[in-house]
């Protein structure tokens, strides 16, 4: 079910103490000689054990990871159908023509990376402007401002778009340019062509997705998950083995379930109250008024994901310069393929921690925004630790899954076997980059990866790639250097971060001119 939080005003914090301290306080009545030992002795025992669990729920925050799992696990399996429509796919391709199976592997690879840098990119980097307005608008208790937040991000969304869609078009120059074969280069850039037009769209989703998390309701979008999986590879498997599409079935599917996915959410908006309360209506100018401060986080948002993108796919497009490029390029898909199949595990946690954050932050709870931080990143690090270990365990028979080429799956298990012991790294830093969302520092998280993922990963790659017999090996050796980099800067950040000026932060950013004349009072969180 949904895990929709009470809309009711939150008491003031110092309201809160007094009342935790009036439930453990002694009784004020004066013992006398006629007072009984006993029921006294009785009654502070019964409040000490009380004290003491009220500390211990402090101190491990039971509080608040009830609702971080309640938001979590929903969001995991949402996640896990929505890899499961991506990948399997790709899977097909592969098997599309034993002949030219590496060439459509890697033609997927290079269209989708290509998209990854530019168009994907800024659909994200919007989509995290949403999650610090959103998740703090609707911890201020401000809901009636997320109709006009998703509007802004509508508006700024586009304008970062355009561009992006222009490059689209000379993507096969650009793939040529960076040493990509004309085969795989012409077969890439007909994917991309056909996706291109559909990318507003796919904002326009993902921002409706966005103001839905916000406010803790994830039930409807694992409904449209699951409906879509099977829509999916239904559509996919007719277009490429049953029409002459082929290969092009797959850009064409892409942009079947991209127009299918807001419909199959819309009756939820119509009917929900959410939609009622928060909706109403088109209102460009007031929207306009927001757009500086979306595009000031979503730059930066965009910045923060795109150097940890920009750093795997352009190791991925050196890949596709190595000696024996094809064989490189498809271990390196099946390498994305099984991270892909963790990352849907300790990402949703991280949404959920960036959402968990950015509501205690709205609410002006600074502590509770610390706890649902650490949670959300121990609960990414044992996650990792899981990763790492199913790395080891199948990382001979995961590539069978894609190709039968020997030399493939050899050089794919090799690859899993090096990158394993640093996924909790990994994970960790995914949790981390979650808690930069939820709390508006998307620049700094832009400003550390940029460090670790351009300036040290992605050199010390090149220079391994060129040391190391299989150079793809090396490539994503200094992307998992870059990757224990954030991991550790996010973790001393952590333990060093004023939370307080963080709320106060929140508290300027949501109590703006919009909000004049509105109740300031605020989500009471669960």
């Amino acid at each position: 079910m949904a895990t929709d939080y009470a809309r009711v005003p939150m008491q003031p914090r110092r309201g809160r103490e007094r009342e935790m301290v009036s439930c453990v306080a002694l009784s004020d009545e004066t013992p006398t000689e006629h007072t009984k030992l006993l029921s006294s002795s009785v009654s502070h025992s019964t409040q000490s054990r009380a004290l003491l669990m009220a500390q211990l729920g402090q101190v491990v925050g039971w509080y608040e990871l009830r609702p971080l799992l309640g938001l979590a696990l929903p969001l995991v399996l949402s996640s896990t159908l929505d890899h499961v429509s991506a990948v399997v796919p790709v899977m097909m391709m592969g098997h599309l023509s034993a002949n030219t199976s590496k060439e459509y592997i890697s033609a997927i690879a290079m269209g989708m990376t290509f998209l990854l840098l530019t168009a994907w990119t800024v659909v994200w980097g919007t989509g995290s402007a949403m999650d610090t307005l959103c998740s703090q608008s609707f911890g201020a208790g401000q809901a009636t401002d997320l109709g006009l937040v998703f509007q802004a991000g509508w508006l700024a969304g586009n304008l970062l778009l355009a561009p992006t869609m222009v490059l689209g078009i000379f993507c096969k120059d650009i793939l040529l340019l960076f040493g990509q074969t004309d085969d795989v280069a012409t077969l890439a850039s007909h994917l991309v062509l056909i996706m291109l037009p559909i990318l507003p769209v796919a904002l326009f989703y993902d921002l409706l997705r966005r103001v839905l998390q916000s406010q803790n309701i994830v039930t409807p979008l694992m409904g449209v998950s699951c409906v879509s999986v099977v829509a999916t590879i239904a559509i996919n498997y007719v277009l490429m083995f049953h029409t002459p599409l082929g290969y092009l079935g797959r850009a064409v599917a892409v942009v079947i379930m991209a127009l299918l996915a807001p419909l199959l959410l819309w009756p939820y908006l119509v009917q929900s109250n959410v939609y009622r309360q928060e909706w109403k209506g088109w209102d460009l100018h007031a929207a306009w008024t927001l757009v500086p401060e979306v595009l000031h986080l979503g730059i930066s948002g965009a910045a923060m994901q795109g150097f940890e993108l920009w750093g795997i796919s352009i190791a991925s497009i050196v890949a596709g310069m190595l000696p024996n490029a094809e064989v490189a390029i498809s271990a390196d898909v099946c390498m994305h393929g099984f991270r892909g199949f963790f990352h849907m595990l300790y990402g949703p946690v991280a949404v959920a921690g960036s959402v968990r954050v950015g509501n205690a932050l709205g609410a002006n709870d600074p502590q509770r925004a610390r706890t649902a931080a650490w949670q959300c990143i121990g609960m990414c690090g044992l996650l990792g630790m899981v990763a790492a270990i199913c790395m080891v365990s199948f990382r001979h028979s995961f590539p069978y899954a894609y190709t039968p080429d020997d030399n493939i799956v050899t050089l794919t298990a090799q690859l899993l076997l090096v990158c394993a012991p640093f996924q909790t790294a990994v994970a960790i830093y995914v949790g981390i980059m979650g808690v930069f969302r939820g709390s508006g520092q998307q620049t700094r998280g832009a400003i550390v990866n940029g460090v670790a993922n351009l300036l040290i990963g992605l050199p010390l790659g090149l220079m391994l790639a060129n040391m190391v017999a299989d150079g793809i090996v090396g490539l994503w050796l200094g992307i998992s250097v870059a990757f224990l980099i954030c991991a550790v800067y996010g973790i001393v950040w952590l333990m060093q971060v004023d939370w307080e000026g963080l709320a106060n932060d929140a508290h300027v950013r949501t109590q703006d001119t919009h909000h004049a004349g509105q109740d300031d009072s605020v989500v009471a969180l669960p």
